[in-house]
């Protein structure tokens, strides 16, 4: 995913928003989707991962939460390395700090733009990868998931990653989804359907393709199902539907699986 990423930011096409969150994060990965984003935001204690990985010299935008997780010397050093660093405190028990950083991304559209020097702003994309959001406690993940529900319709593309996998909401239409062989996606992958039942799914380029099926909790779900062409079609015409697949960084860099509806 993160190739044709990088050939979206080199036309000038999208502004990459990376978000660290406070989990276990592979240090190559965390260096490629900096090295491509025009803001870092770090939720809460993702500003120690951050830190922790690559010893400070990755200095993020901005740092939001509770700050209950923020330890002090890494406030301090964010502080007083650069000016850049702008710590926001959110006090509210009702929202995650994954979704007040969000929140902050989408309300601060305009000014991120302007404060990264985007030309043309006003019709540029916003791509988001949010980095740690798998792999850890349960209900974490399964708020992150949440907020992809809430988030999504935001931005041009809103991708979970833990150090193993990513995980895109599909919404209804046609999806085409390009495998970053570089980035060694797949071929494990799935379609996964979230609370309501998803009819009429069909898919083409899956070793197991689905044809006009329903996906649900208590009946089908199609995991651990395996990429066997270059390119993957789904058709999800009546809701919403989880797209997950593997990868690997273990041959390279500049990674990146697209989806376009």
């Amino acid at each position: 995913m993160l190739k044709t990423i990088e050939k979206r930011v080199k036309k000038n096409e999208i502004t990459v928003i990376t978000v660290v969150l406070n989990n276990v994060i592979n240090s190559d990965l965390l260096i490629q989707a900096c090295d491509l984003a025009s803001f870092i935001a770090c939720a809460d204690g993702g500003a120690n991962r951050l830190y922790d990985e690559v010893n400070g010299q990755i200095i993020p935008n901005v740092i939001i939460g509770d700050l209950d997780s923020l330890r002090i010397d890494v406030k301090k050093y964010y502080e007083g390395v650069s000016k850049k660093t702008k710590i926001y405190k959110v006090v509210d028990q009702d929202r995650h700090d994954l979704d007040k950083t969000l929140q902050h991304v989408h309300d601060n559209r305009s000014s991120i733009l302007n404060d990264t020097g985007t030309t043309g702003h006003s019709n540029k994309k916003m791509c988001v990868l949010v980095l740690g959001a798998l792999g850890g406690r349960f209900d974490h993940d399964m708020a992150n998931i949440n907020t992809l529900f809430k988030w999504t319709k935001h931005f041009d593309s809103l991708t979970l990653f833990s150090n193993e996998n990513m995980v895109q909401l599909l919404e209804p239409g046609r999806h085409v989804i390009i495998p970053d062989r570089n980035l060694e996606e797949g071929p494990t992958c799935g379609l996964i359907p979230i609370g309501l039942p998803v009819d009429n799914i069909t898919t083409n380029g899956l070793k197991w393709n689905l044809s006009k099926q329903t996906l649900n909790f208590g009946g089908l779900v199609s995991t651990s199902n395996r990429i066997v062409d270059k390119k993957i079609v789904i058709d999800t015409p009546n809701g919403h539907i989880l797209w997950t697949t593997s990868f690997s960084l273990s041959k390279g860099s500049n990674t990146d699986s697209s989806s376009k509806s």
